[in-house]
C-alpha cells in the first residue's frame, strides 16, 4: 500500500523500553518532525521512561503506556478495563501513520490497535514475534546495516526521508538541572570535573565485575580524578561494598535521581564510564566523553552514537584506567 504524505497529519511513534532503546529512538522523531514541521507528532513510551521524552522540543503528545501501574493490580477485571480504555484512547486520536521503532508484539499491537492505515515497522531480521504481521509496512535493513539507530532511521524511508545524522535534543532541563548543581556544590565537585562510573546493567552478563570498578576507581582516585559512583535502585549495599575505606571524598556515591536528574548528572560529568546501559547511551547522544565496556553484545549495533573507546568487558581495570586517562576531558 503506497503512503500518500499528502494525507498524512498526525503521526505516532511507538517505542515503549527500554532506557537505552528509547534514547535511541529520538533521531526517529527528530527527522519526521523536520519532514512534517506542522504535523502532529505524538510517542507512545512506558511510564516508567515517559520522562526522558518530556522536554523534547517538538512532541505534541506523550501517550503513557502504564505497565508499573498495571502490574500492581490484583484484579484482572482492572486490567482489562484499563486495557481497553487506552485502546479507546488511542483509536480516538485518529493517527493516520504509525512508527513501530520497537517491532514486538507489545508495540506492534498498539499501532494495530490505533487503526491507522499505515504503520511502518522493522522488517526481517530485526522484527520481533509476531509484529510483521501487525504492521503493514515492514522495513527490511541492509545487512551492512549494523546500528540500531540507523536501522531506525531506515524505518522512514518508507516514507521518502533520507538517513541522515542522527539528532539527540535532550536540551537541558533547569528544573533537573538544580538539585544536580547543589548536590555538586555540597560534594565540593566542579562540573566536568569528576569521572561517573556505572557498575550495573540490565542483565547481569553485561556488567564487568564490581571489584573491577572498585580497582578503577581506586586507580582514577590515586590520579587525581574524583569518582562518583552512580546511585542505581536497589542496589545501595552494593555500591557501598565497592567504595574502599580509606577513599573519603575521592570517590562517592551519586545522588538519587530520576531520568532528567540523570540526564544533568551525566552532562555535568568529566568522563562517563559503564556497560551496555541506559546511561551511557545517553553520554553518546550527549556527546559526552565515555569508555563503554562490551561483552556479549555487539558496539557496532548498540554502542553509544559517540564514544572515546570502546573495551572489552575482559580488560583488566589498568587497561581501562589508561583509556579514561587518555579520553578524560576535566
Amino acid at each position: 500500500m503506497k503512503i500518500d504524505l499528502d494525507k498524512i497529519e498526525r503521526i505516532l511513534i511507538v517505542r515503549l523500553s527500554a532506557l537505552g532503546d528509547c534514547v535511541a529512538s529520538i533521531p526517529v522523531f527528530t527527522a519526521l518532525r523536520q519532514r512534517f514541521p506542522d504535523k502532529h507528532i505524538a510517542w507512545a513510551i512506558q511510564d516508567n521512561y515517559a520522562p526522558l521524552i518530556r522536554n523534547i522540543p517538538g512532541i505534541d503528545e506523550i501517550i503513557v503506556f502504564p505497565r508499573h501501574r498495571w502490574k500492581e493490580m490484583r484484579s484482572n477485571w482492572n486490567k482489562t478495563t484499563e486495557a481497553l480504555r487506552l485502546a479507546r484512547r488511542l483509536r480516538m486520536r485518529r493517527f493516520d501513520l504509525v512508527v513501530d521503532a520497537q517491532s514486538n508484539t507489545k508495540s506492534a499491537t498498539l499501532s494495530f490497535l490505533t487503526r491507522a492505515p499505515h504503520r511502518i515497522g522493522h522488517g526481517q531480521g530485526e522484527a520481533k514475534e509476531i509484529s510483521q504481521w501487525l504492521n503493514n509496512h515492514p522495513v527490511n535493513h541492509p545487512a551492512d546495516m549494523k546500528h540500531i539507530i540507523i536501522r531506525n532511521l531506515n524505518l522512514l524511508t518508507a516514507l521518502g526521508i533520507e538517513i541522515s545524522e542522527p539528532r539527540f535534543p535532550l536540551n537541558p532541563d533547569p528544573f533537573a538541572q538544580r538539585p544536580i548543581l547543589e548536590w555538586l556544590r555540597v560534594h565540593d565537585l566542579s562540573e566536568k570535573g569528576y569521572c561517573l562510573l556505572f557498575p550495573f546493567c540490565g542483565r547481569r552478563e553485561k556488567e564487568w565485575p564490581q571489584q573491577h570498578f572498585t580497582r578503577l576507581a581506586q586507580e582514577l582516585s590515586q590520579t587525581g580524578y574524583r569518582v562518583v559512583f552512580s546511585w542505581t535502585p536497589g542496589k545501595d549495599e552494593q555500591l557501598k561494598q565497592m567504595i574502599p575505606a580509606n577513599a573519603g571524598n575521592k570517590i562517592i556515591i551519586g545522588p538519587q535521581t530520576d531520568i532528567p536528574e540523570l540526564v544533568e548528572l551525566i552532562r555535568s560529568a568529566g568522563i562517563c564510564i559503564g556497560g551496555d546501559t541506559g546511561p551511557i547511551q545517553i553520554a553518546g547522544a550527549l556527546k559526552m566523553p565515555n569508555i563503554a565496556l562490551f561483552g556479549p553484545t555487539y558496539p557496532e549495533r548498540t554502542g553509544p552514537w559517540t564514544t572515546s573507546g570502546i573495551v572489552s568487558l575482559d580488560s583488566e581495570p589498568e587497561i581501562v584506567g589508561k583509556t579514561v586517562q587518555q579520553a578524560y576531558s576535566g
